[in-house]
């Protein structure tokens, strides 16, 4: 992507099969993709706007938040009265 022509690149977006666009529009954002035209080429050949799925990956430098883990609001306590007795059949 980043050392063939504007039109080879064209030509790739008109011709090549859904799993080679796809990975088109991966590469795009994970390298990422520095020439405008060709971002331009892939918004208008497959409606995928790269600019903003770059913004949007979080690779500016901005640490990502993680969800702290749901914790059990009520916990449960086993007593001998509310214990299952498994009885072993004989054989």
């Amino acid at each position: 992507m980043n050392t063939c022509s504007l039109d080879e690149f064209k030509d790739a977006l008109d011709f090549a099969p859904e799993g080679i666009k796809d990975l088109i529009k991966k590469y795009a954002v994970s390298l990422p993709l520095n020439d405008f035209a060709k971002r331009q080429a892939i918004f208008a050949q497959l409606g995928f706007n790269v600019t903003q799925a770059i913004e949007n990956s979080g690779e500016d430098g901005e640490p990502i938040k993680v969800a702290k883990p749901a914790e059990r609001r009520v916990t449960h306590t086993e007593t001998a009265e509310t214990q299952r007795r498994v009885v072993a059949k004989p054989e």
